[in-house]
Formats: structure tokens, C-alpha cells, sequence
């Protein structure tokens, strides 16, 4: 079973009356009057069983864990089964027994033919059958083993990613104060002294290096880029727009009526005939005479 929440236990029966209630018999010690008295004697092993998707149960007396999560499964010897004898437990003689299990899966269909589960569930329906009248119980516990059961205290287990988010700080384990707290005092590491200088002249003997001033080393710095160099042929220059045809230019944007004259002059001459031409310019003047251009 590789499921973490799939456990085979084989050492999970806390009482041996659940070996004998469910049709199997103990070891060849089993006529044995030690063994039967004897807690130490019963090593909680001869059901084994798969615990599939369950949680372990707290119980407090009267009632009797008869299963465990033995000593491999975590938690380790914790209940997983507990029943309770209500008739004998609080002598009311109308009441019945009850059964608490963990795992709502241990009888499931795809568990009941695993191992032996399906002796436990035999042992539980013998257990629950109600006895009429002063009728003995088909089914009885071993009353050393519901007074000492087997079990471990139930432990809390921290918020892990909780706890490792906040800091913590540690304690360092440090040796024994000694009795004189002044020799506690480490003074050498800041100490000031030419102790040291005999030892650095004799670097120069040992490293073969003349002892003599040190000189300036002028510094070398490499050029990450090339150099710039000039181009080879001249730069290309854009040749300026060639000037409008006079046809195109604009009369009324000349600033003054000499202007004006001269340009309707060379208009007309590219327009019309020079006959035409004298005789509008002929006009044109005696108007700039009057001032009416």
C-alpha cells in the first residue's frame, strides 16, 4: 500500500478478546493460564488489518480501545477503535453497546477483502447483538487488557509552514565560565606594535625582489571601440528644388506696385502677344497714375 493514508498494521489488536470474537485462536500458548494473565505476554499482533483514510479516536473510561495504529504507522499506539458496554458500564440493563471507528472506509467495498477487515467486521456485529434477557454475551473482552490498553498520550503537532515563516532566535551552547572573569579579555587581535616589520623585510630576500622605491607604472587602457576613421567618399548632397515656372508665381504677393508691374510685364509676355501686352500695360499705368492699381 504506497498511500501514505492506506496503512497496513499488523500489530494494532489491543485486546485479545477481538482474535478470539472474530474466529481466529491465539498462539499454542493458548491454554496457557500465564499467557491469558499476562499483559506483558500479548505482543498486540495475530489481526491484521488496512486502515484506509482514516483518524485516530480519544477515549476516556468506561469505554475500551480494542485497536491501535500500532508501533509502525505515526501516530504511533493511538486508538482507532473504541467500544463501550453501556448496560454493564453505567447498570442500566436496557441500554445498548456502542462501536466508534475512525475510518468510515475500513468496511468499504474495496476494503472489506483487504487483509483480514473483514474479521473485524465480524467481531463488531457479534459485539453489537443485542443479549436478551440474563443470556451471556457471545462476545467478551479480556478485562487485563481493557484496564492496561496499550496506548500513547495524544501529541499536537505544530503549524509547520506557520512556525518556519516567523524568526526564531538560537542559543549558542557556550563553555563554562571560568572563575577569573578577567581572562575572559582577548586583547591580541588589536594590538599595535612593530612586531610584525622584521618579518615583512625579509619578503624581499625570500621573494628575490629588489628592495627599492616603487616606481610609477604608467597604466595601458585598451580601446573598446576602434578608432574613427575618416570616410572615403564625400558626402552626398541634396540638390536644392528648381525654381517655379513664372506662370506660377504669385502676383498679389509682391510688396509694392513697381513690383507688381514688373511681374504682370513678364506674365503677359509668356501668356499673350506682344501687341495685347503693351495695351494692358498701357492700361495698367495710367491706372497707377490715378493710384487705382
Amino acid at each position: 500500500y504506497f498511500h501514505p493514508k492506506e496503512v497496513y498494521i499488523s500489530d494494532g489488536v489491543l485486546n485479545r478478546g477481538v482474535i478470539t470474537g472474530a474466529g481466529k485462536s491465539l498462539t499454542n500458548l493458548d491454554d496457557d493460564l500465564d499467557y491469558r494473565s499476562n499483559r506483558a505476554a500479548f505482543d498486540n499482533t495475530g489481526l491484521e488489518f488496512v486502515y484506509p483514510y482514516g483518524s485516530t479516536v480519544s477515549s476516556a473510561k468506561p469505554a475500551v480501545p480494542i485497536l491501535s495504529s500500532g508501533k509502525i504507522a505515526y501516530p504511533m499506539n493511538r486508538p482507532l477503535a473504541v467500544v463501550c458496554d453501556v448496560r454493564t458500564a453505567f447498570n442500566r440493563p436496557n441500554a445498548g453497546k456502542i462501536v466508534v471507528i475512525g475510518s468510515v472506509m475500513l468496511f468499504d467495498d474495496k476494503w472489506i477483502d483487504k487483509e483480514e477487515n473483514s474479521k473485524i467486521m465480524d467481531f463488531i456485529f457479534k459485539y453489537l447483538k443485542p443479549v436478551e434477557g440474563n443470556e451471556e454475551p457471545s462476545i467478551t473482552l479480556n478485562s487485563l487488557d481493557a484496564e492496561e490498553p496499550e496506548v500513547s498520550d495524544i501529541r499536537y503537532l505544530p503549524n509547520t509552514a506557520t512556525v518556519a515563516e516567523n524568526l526564531k532566535g538560537c542559543l549558542q551552547e557556550v563553555n563554562d565560565i571560568p572563575t577569573d572573569w578577567t581572562t575572559l579579555f582577548e586583547d591580541n587581535p588589536f594590538q599595535l606594535d612593530t612586531s610584525l616589520i622584521p618579518e615583512a623585510v625579509s619578503l624581499y630576500e625570500r621573494l628575490g625582489v629588489k628592495k627599492a622605491p616603487l616606481s610609477v607604472i604608467s597604466p595601458s587602457f585598451e580601446m573598446p571601440l576602434p578608432s574613427l576613421l575618416p570616410a572615403v567618399f564625400a558626402p552626398t548632397i541634396r540638390e536644392p528644388p528648381p525654381p517655379l515656372p513664372p506662370e506660377f508665381r504669385a502676383l498679389p504677393q509682391s510688396p509694392h506696385r513697381h513690383l507688381r508691374m514688373i511681374d504682370f510685364w513678364i506674365y503677359g509676355l509668356h501668356r499673350f502677344d506682344f501687341d495685347s501686352v503693351m495695351g494692358r500695360f498701357g492700361d495698367c499705368y495710367r491706372r497707377h497714375l490715378h493710384g487705382a492699381l
